[in-house]
């Protein structure tokens, strides 16, 4: 019986929930480095969407040629991962089918109407501050088949102690070195290993995950690599030097809620 009753409130609250509009468009692709200046005023083929559960912007700028492609949605179905109010900043490398990509990319989820307009992507754009120089240290993902995993950084630190690893490895298929590491106000977590099959493309990234709403952040750098001591704290060092990720919170929130009160 209690079930049943979980089950109908949950979702009396989702039909509350979902009634946001939202700008709903097709991918628009610009053949320029959008800035907080030359955000189009309007986006084209857009259509207001309502009963949504969340509003959407996702923004990729890439080089050679250089372009932005422009993701606009309104979403009906909620994902695990988004927090309510909340932006995703990335500054990455990758190697895919030996040709190196560049890419800068920001997501951004939101909860009240229309809150995925050209004058919410300004005020992100004014208070994002976004260096991308990681193709410097191309050199370090460079794929290779014949890797047999040698030479990986394994690590974790919560222990705080690093692991040795036998000298003979039985390698199947080519091996990947990786570390992750996040960093939050309270904590910071150092996991390197080496994986004994290729599980992603060869890549460095450093993001930032900000919940709007409470006011959190986190940092993360993500390595994968197939060279020795590639996935080493060296490398992490040498991945702060060559990007930058940061998000005046403060700034973002007080221009928003400006306009809101202007409106």
């Amino acid at each position: 019986m209690f079930i049943y009753i979980f089950i109908i409130q949950a979702l009396l609250n989702l039909s509350v929930l979902c009634d946001f509009s939202c700008y709903d468009c097709s991918e628009n692709i610009l053949d320029y480095t959008l800035t907080d200046e030359t955000v189009p005023t309007q986006f084209n083929n857009c259509t207001l969407v309502t009963g949504r559960l969340y509003c959407y912007i996702h923004v990729q700028w890439e080089q050679n040629p250089a372009k932005t492609k422009l993701q606009i949605s309104g979403y009906q179905y909620w994902k695990l991962d988004i927090m309510g109010h909340d932006l995703e900043a990335r500054a990455s490398i990758s190697y895919d089918e030996s040709q190196l990509k560049w890419s800068k990319v920001i997501r951004y989820r939101c909860l009240t109407n229309e809150c995925n307009s050209p004058t919410r992507l300004t005020y992100l754009l004014k208070s994002l501050k976004f260096v991308n120089r990681l193709e410097q240290l191309q050199y370090l993902i460079e794929p290779n088949e014949t890797f047999d995993g040698q030479g990986c950084l394994v690590y974790y630190n919560e222990t705080g102690k690093q692991i040795s690893l036998p000298t003979q490895v039985h390698r199947s298929a080519p091996q990947q070195c990786r570390t992750m590491i996040k960093i939050e106000p309270k904590r910071k977590v150092i996991n390197a290993e080496r994986l004994s099959i290729q599980r992603d493309l060869n890549s460095l990234k450093h993001y930032i995950e900000i919940d709007i709403n409470n006011r959190i952040r986190s940092s993360n750098l993500y390595i994968t690599c197939q060279k020795a001591d590639c996935n080493s704290l060296n490398t992490v060092d040498l991945i702060y030097r060559n990007s930058f990720v940061d998000f005046n919170m403060e700034k973002f929130i007080d221009q928003t809620s400006n306009n809101s009160q202007a409106t």
